[in-house]
């Protein structure tokens, strides 16, 4: 519901759920769901109120790894946002950043871009790959993500995708080794036919848009050496294709 750009029936049903799942690790669930629903909304007390009803004596008691770092990112987050209320002010303009769950730590934050002040509203788009846009399979990740371009209207996006097929479980890297193909030639081809899905659905669009650079993760102590060597070398390559797709298509 939530990539649908229902936040508010999302949070009406988890809100009916919760009372259910009270001595269950669901109840961890909902309330880190709920946190992220409020923090899209940009409401701060709810937020913090939902992550705060996560017991930490019960850690390790989340029933998915994603959950716990959505805990985790959520909880920074917010403490940056309270600890530094002055990047986050009104503005009557919105930018809409549209992306998976590295979109959301703008949210809220101003920007400003050709002297108009712009504060940015996300559209999550859960757990998406440059991939799955770039894929010509309909997926339910390209519905979102045209949903959210379709809710921006006439306001500038920045589009925030990418970091998901660095990874190390997902993505590039492990197709390289699965298929024997190199690195340049995995990012080739991906950025080719992800140039061609942006270029059609932006292709009449008159506001700005944006492609947000690939972010590099801290380094995991777990993390293979051969991954270890490529990693930033499969950032690096990435970011220079998806920079040369702006230029091509005359984003910002």
């Amino acid at each position: 519901l939530c990539e649908w750009g229902k936040t508010q029936s999302a949070i009406e049903i988890a809100q009916q759920c919760l009372p259910s799942v009270v001595n269950s690790t669901n109840h961890i669930g909902l309330n880190v769901d709920l946190a992220i629903y409020y923090w899209l909304l940009q409401n701060d007390q709810a937020c913090l109120q939902h992550l705060q009803a996560v017991p930490l004596d019960k850690a390790k008691q989340f029933a998915h790894p994603n959950t716990k770092i959505y805990f985790n990112y959520l909880s920074k987050l917010i403490a940056f946002k309270l600890n530094n209320r002055s990047l986050y002010q009104r503005e009557d303009s919105e930018l809409i950043a549209i992306g998976e769950s590295h979109s959301l730590a703008s949210t809220g934050t101003v920007v400003e871009i050709n002297s108009v002040r712009y504060q940015v509203r996300s559209h999550l788009v859960f757990g998406c790959k440059i991939w799955d846009l770039a894929n010509a399979v309909s997926n339910r990740h390209k519905q979102a993500f045209r949903l959210g371009l379709a809710r921006a209207q006439n306001r500038p996006v920045v589009i925030n995708v990418g970091e998901i097929d660095c990874r190390l479980e997902s993505g590039i890297y492990p197709h390289s080794k699965k298929y024997g193909k190199s690195i340049e030639k995995i990012i080739d081809d991906l950025t080719s036919n992800y140039n061609r899905f942006l270029g059609g659905i932006f292709e009449s669009r008159e506001a700005d848009v944006f492609i947000h650079g690939v972010p590099k993760v801290a380094e995991e102590s777990d993390w293979p050496q051969e991954y270890k060597d490529c990693y930033l070398d499969i950032i690096q390559t990435l970011n220079l294709k998806l920079q040369e797709i702006s230029k091509k298509l005359g984003f910002g």
